[in-house]
């Protein structure tokens, strides 16, 4: 039963990596194509909105990565002390 739940959590984690990838540089791809088609815009723009949408997309996976990195690290299993001292 233990397996099952984690093959759902990542099936999950998968899930949302993959519309969080996908979705910024669609959309933005989708909003250009409909600022050239109904406002009669230059399709130069398509140069502005797809670097961006991909950024969007590339940022969102770093993102991903940093939190899934971060909750792979092992616990201690002390307290962190409290130092006065220390001013940092």
């Amino acid at each position: 039963m233990k397996d099952l739940i984690g093959a759902m959590e990542n099936l999950v984690w998968l899930t949302q990596l993959g519309l969080s990838v996908l979705v910024p540089p669609v959309c933005l791809t989708w909003f250009c194509s409909w600022l050239v088609n109904s406002k009669g815009a230059s399709p130069l723009w398509y140069l502005l909105f797809l670097p961006l949408g991909l950024a969007c997309g590339a940022m969102s996976f770093w993102k991903f990565c940093k939190m899934v990195m971060h909750k792979a690290k092992p616990k201690k299993d002390e307290k962190q002390r409290v130092y006065f001292n220390k001013h940092s």
